[in-house]
């Protein structure tokens, strides 16, 4: 994903097109899950995810988030090697500067 010009997010998905409907569309924090992490990030509640996207004041915050989502460019990479997509993610983020700690929206942190 692209903001006027800079790289702020990489991923991978089988469905391309519906993982980027999910970001900008999902209601839910498990399926707009770039959107729910930009809106905490911004705005920290201190909730559990699911109590945040029940809470007024935050879900306009999530809201305000996809709608930014939205007004990104998109482009993408067709990659059919399992083996060679799993390694380009990680590989993209770093040489495009999508890493949470440079000011983008990618980590690669595990729950």
């Amino acid at each position: 994903m692209i903001d006027s010009g800079r790289p702020i997010y990489v991923g991978i998905s089988r469905g391309v097109i519906k993982r980027l409907r999910d970001h900008v569309l999902g209601s839910a924090h498990l399926v707009a899950t770039l959107a729910y992490r930009i809106a905490a990030t911004k705005y920290p509640h201190g909730k559990t995810a699911t109590d945040a996207m029940l809470d007024e004041d935050f879900h306009v915050r999530f809201q305000e988030s996809r709608d930014y989502l939205l007004s990104l460019e998109t482009t993408w990479v067709e990659i059919a090697n399992p083996f060679e997509l799993y390694l380009f993610e990680p590989y993209c983020a770093k040489e495009l500067g999508t890493g949470i700690d440079t000011g983008g929206w990618n980590t690669f942190a595990t729950h």
